[in-house]
């Protein structure tokens, strides 16, 4: 920009508030935090400590520099420059739709949906490996008739796209856009008019971290043994019923899962009230490490997804 950045004294106000207000000091370093240049406008983050910019150019184009964590950066986006750009009717008029797939690998994807996903195209087709979901995500723009008029809107073109790749995916997309699995396990859940508890071992709580602020969850207990645990022998039925009795809870679930250093196995089951006969679930995963499971704590997620969604 050929401009030099300078700490800025509102931006050092607010920051210097913010950790005060958490009982710290502000480190010298911090301040680089509050920089700006002559022509940019500060971005608040409501969510973070690193403001981001908003930079106008002689010319008329725009910068907009945001912070890289996804919580902070896609709320600044979303709230604050997304509204903007579209009062100086910049951009291109794309629209966008993420589906999240579960249960389906990248490699299998592009071959069910072949050439939707080459490049050029309009809608254009994109995968994208979460570490909980596969997303696939579907962009339009108007498509112009050499005369300058619309010949199809940007918004009829995705729908025709999405509904082509729900066909080709049917049993694999599960949500839309940034839903998470809590999301999915929370609304199931109020469909069917219950409260669930949990119980995991060898997981390192890792159904807990994806559940556990839900308020349909009445009970969860994580099991750290000393030594890993007989995946065979452990038993799930038992324990989902347990933890459903001792949480006052009409679902409950147990798992428990084993990594080495190839692959990670689990074994979960769902009993309580209101599901009759257990239902059981068992899966090899391929991940293995913390990885494992983090993977073996979202396939639980997914299966108590899918039995709450049978009791509504």
């Amino acid at each position: 920009m050929g401009e030099e950045p300078a700490v800025d004294p509102v931006q050092e106000r607010w920051l210097r508030d913010l950790f005060a207000r958490r009982g710290m000091r502000l480190p010298e370093l911090n301040l680089k935090q509050a920089w700006l240049i002559p022509s940019a406008t500060a971005i608040p983050n409501p969510n973070g400590t690193a403001p981001g910019w908003w930079v106008d150019r002689p010319d008329g184009r725009v910068a907009v520099l945001l912070p890289g964590p996804p919580r902070e950066m896609r709320a600044m986006w979303r709230d604050w420059v997304v509204p903007r750009l579209e009062i100086r009717g910049l951009g291109d008029g794309r629209v966008v739709r993420t589906l999240r797939t579960y249960g389906i690998g990248e490699s299998h994807v592009a071959e069910l949906l072949g050439d939707m996903l080459r490049r050029g195209r309009n809608p254009e087709v994109a995968t994208y490996a979460r570490a909980d979901w596969l997303d696939v995500r579907v962009s339009a723009v108007d498509d112009v008739a050499p005369d300058g008029s619309v010949a199809r809107p940007a918004g009829e073109l995705l729908d025709e796209a999405v509904a082509a790749i729900r066909d080709e995916l049917e049993g694999f997309v599960r949500a839309e856009g940034d839903t998470s699995w809590a999301d999915l396990v929370a609304a199931a859940a109020r469909r069917a008019g219950v409260r669930f508890a949990i119980v995991e071992t060898g997981t390192n709580g890792a159904l807990e971290g994806l559940l556990g602020e839900l308020p349909e969850l009445a009970r969860a207990v994580a099991v750290h043994p000393e030594v890993d645990p007989d995946v065979a022998s452990w038993p799930v039925a038992d324990e989902a019923a347990a933890v459903a009795r001792d949480g006052a809870a009409e679902v409950g679930l147990a798992l428990v899962a084993h990594t080495d250093g190839t692959r990670t196995l689990l074994r979960a089951a769902v009993a309580g009230p209101a599901i009759g006969e257990p239902r059981a679930l068992e899966v090899r995963l391929f991940q293995h490490g913390a990885h494992g499971r983090f993977r073996a704590g979202v396939a639980a997620a997914a299966f108590l997804a899918e039995v709450l969604a049978d009791l509504a």
